[in-house]
């Protein structure tokens, strides 16, 4: 646990410090208190007093003399001990160090700079490496050399944000009871015009998702520093502290994962693609992600939920109607009209309910359309039979979605349902990838490596 704020504690570090805090519009009343930090979990001011509000949108703060804001504080408890002051304890959406803003809108900024630990290898490779030799006259008799080489950076603009992308690589050491060397990838997000917190963090996360996508596995921001000005050097950064936005788990099994020297052309249209469907897609992704981040949650659960995820997508790309809409209107009202009147009320409306969907293609045309829709040599590598895939995840489906009653699933059942839950996955993430125009080759490279059950 990090109790010095001096100390540059990063977003997988738990840490508290003690300081003074209060409201914006109340500087003279302020309250002692600890900030604590845990990752996974969640931020907390408790505070040995109270203020005049439990859900105020900014606490600011001073911890050893540095300036802190706690943004978005709601009410979690108080309790009120004889003889001593009473606890009044907030939970926080947002920690930053180094400033002091009156709200989220007010932290407007001029760029962020984000390190994604897993980036580095991807993007830059391994450029680190380390000679041993001989040397006389030193007592240890060996001398050890370092030799970075720096991968060239990455340039990209992001027009559906008015932003430019940076990813630029740096070498990083550590001197104390053990010597540390450390090549690490930072992501430079600069709009246009100055954006406050929210605009950042909305666009961090959407490159997180992205980044998870493109390298196979769920990776987390480990620092996250904002800037004022264009100068780095003029002021020292802000830091920034938010609770993981998607739970850390184990890896997820047979994802997956781009090389990234197979889409390097590509990947300025790949960033610009991903920000112009960010919004319409959201549902899709979200279907892949929240597996991919959370691959220990129930199985049917992630079946179900990526087989949604690609009748989303199938709705989004392509035409889902057998007949034009006006032309349905009107076979609609003459198929609810022709129902047998004897037909009690209830089991009636239920009935023209199903019917307005009616029009709609069913899943089984949609999941055959998206795969016959894959060049041959990517169908083929999940599946030999794409028409016996798609029956098999369709009254999988079914069964899941409609289980009769004392119906239980066999060993089998389950082997058939993990397979398939690995298939869809993969189906699902190589639409996406070529939904972002991802080159065949790079996903076919991708596919020979990876597991889907077969």
């Amino acid at each position: 646990m990090i109790t010095n704020v001096h100390e540059r504690a990063t977003l997988s570090d738990s840490f508290e410090f003690m300081g003074s805090w209060w409201l914006p519009e109340n500087a003279t009343s302020q309250v002692p208190g600890i900030i604590r930090f845990e990752p996974s979990r969640r931020l907390s001011l408790t505070l040995l007093g109270r203020i005049d509000s439990y859900s105020p949108a900014a606490v600011l703060g001073s911890c050893q003399g540095v300036p802190c804001t706690l943004l978005q504080a709601r009410y979690a408890g108080e309790t009120t001990e004889m003889g001593q002051f009473g606890r009044l304890k907030l939970h926080g959406e947002k920690l930053l160090i180094g400033a002091h803003f009156e709200s989220a809108q007010a932290a407007q900024f001029f760029k962020w700079k984000i390190n994604f630990p897993e980036l580095a290898a991807w993007h830059g490779g391994h450029p680190l490496h380390e000679t041993f030799h001989n040397a006389l006259g030193v007592e240890q008799g060996e001398v050890l050399d370092f030799t970075f080489k720096r991968p060239p950076s990455f340039h990209a603009r992001m027009p559906p944000l008015n932003a430019a992308l940076r990813i630029e690589h740096g070498f990083l050491y550590e001197v104390g009871e053990d010597f540390r060397c450390k090549h690490r990838a930072d992501v430079h997000v600069i709009p246009d015009d100055k954006q406050d917190l929210h605009w950042f963090l909305n666009t961090t996360i959407s490159l997180q998702a992205l980044l998870s996508l493109l390298i196979g596995c769920a990776i987390h921001p480990i620092e996250i520093l904002a800037f004022q000005t264009d100068q780095e050097e003029e002021l020292k950064p802000i830091r920034i502290y938010v609770p993981d936005i998607f739970p850390r788990g184990a890896a997820a099994e047979g994802a997956l994962r781009l090389h990234f020297e197979t889409i390097r052309h590509s990947f300025d249209d790949i960033v610009r693609e991903w920000f112009e469907i960010f919004d319409t897609h959201r549902s899709i992704y979200e279907a892949l992600l929240g597996v991919m981040f959370n691959p220990e949650s129930y199985l049917d659960a992630q079946f179900l939920a990526l087989v949604q995820g690609l009748e989303g997508f199938h709705r989004r790309e392509f035409p889902d109607l057998y007949v034009p809409s006006g032309e349905f209107e009107g076979f609609y009202r003459e198929l609810v009209g022709g129902l047998p009147k004897r037909i009690p009320p209830n089991l009636r409306s239920a009935l023209a309910d199903r019917l307005k969907y009616g029009n709609e293609y069913s899943l089984r045309r949609r999941l055959t359309e998206l795969v016959k829709g894959l060049p041959e040599s990517i169908g083929e590598r999940f599946h030999k039979k794409p028409l016996e895939f798609v029956s098999e995840v369709v009254e999988l489906r079914n069964r899941l979605v409609h289980f009769p009653v004392g119906d239980k699933l066999t060993v089998f059942d389950r082997q058939m349902l993990f397979v398939l839950t690995l298939k869809v996955r993969a189906l699902l993430t190589i639409l996406l990838m070529k939904r972002l125009r991802v080159p065949n080759e790079a996903i076919l490279a991708a596919a020979k490596f990876a597991s889907f059950g077969i």
